[in-house]
């Protein structure tokens, strides 16, 4: 919890934790828990890759 005192790069706050899974959260509020966990849980991989990837492709992009 006071890692945030001794590291700079830990931000003292969970909001850039908290936008990285909004998109999921609005989904799964929006199917009201209509689907089953399998199908939770493949969504959350595939959203995974997608941000690795787009992650990734930024990097490699900006890189010189």
């Amino acid at each position: 919890m006071r890692q945030f005192f001794y590291d700079p790069a830990v931000p003292p706050d969970t909001n850039i934790v908290e936008q990285a899974i909004s998109p999921i959260t609005v989904f799964r509020k929006n199917s009201n828990w209509k689907s089953p966990i399998s199908y939770m849980e493949e969504l959350c991989m595939l959203y995974s890759v997608y941000m690795t990837a787009k992650k990734t492709a930024s990097a490699m992009f900006t890189d010189g």
